[in-house]
């Protein structure tokens, strides 16, 4: 991948080589493999990418490398939605293609090689604003963030529906206790825009 840097230290003794590998993507992605590299590859350690730390192993002749992703990613917190601590489990093919598919938590991975962009799509529990719900829908992100939103769900009392790009995400709640929403209250959360369309005054300053 473009502005990926590979470091690190060869062994052999006669036969099969050996490698101690750090690798830096552009996009802040880092991972440190050990194991060995020819004349296929069998390598295992960590990766790291937005403060969380999972297990990492790449295999396979170079005509056809595999890797996979395990482990559990902790608490996330964006723009004071958080999102639980849950497991990821995802599987890459990295030669000839880059592919990629899997799980976090309960929701379907994949990734857009060719626009750089993962695709999640599913159920999420997440918190926001002192309280707690779920939302189900898809949605894509890239570096910069770049991508889509389309999500519905709950949030104690409130139906919410997500929508529009991540630099200007368009968040809706309405009571479902039968008031009747009133006109909606625009405001700004970092990247956001919201539109809140009964009192909610927590969730628009």
């Amino acid at each position: 991948m473009a502005g990926t840097q590979v470091t690190g230290t060869l062994t052999r003794a006669g036969g099969p080589v050996n490698a101690n590998l750090r690798v830096r993507a552009a996009d802040g992605v880092e991972a440190q493999l050990a194991g060995r590299v020819y004349p296929d590859v069998q390598t295992s350690g960590t990766l790291r990418a937005q403060g969380q730390t999972l297990q990492a192993s790449v295999s396979g002749p170079y005509t056809a490398l595999q890797a996979q992703v395990t482990g559990r990613t902790g608490a996330l917190t964006f723009n004071r939605v958080t999102v639980p601590a849950q497991d990821v489990n995802l599987r890459a093919t990295l030669t000839p293609d880059l592919t990629v598919n899997g799980t976090w938590g309960g929701l379907r991975a994949s990734y857009d090689a060719d626009r750089e962009l993962v695709r999640l799509t599913g159920t999420q529990p997440l918190s926001a604003f002192g309280r707690t719900g779920q939302v189900q829908g898809s949605a894509t992100w890239g570096p910069g963030f770049r991508g889509q939103v389309a999500a519905r769900g709950t949030l104690e009392g409130y139906t919410l529906n997500l929508n529009g790009p991540w630099q200007a995400l368009r968040v809706q709640a309405s009571s479902r206790e039968g008031s009747a929403p009133r006109a909606p209250r625009h405001c700004r959360m970092g990247a956001m825009t919201c539109a809140c369309a009964v009192p909610w005054p927590t969730a628009c300053l």
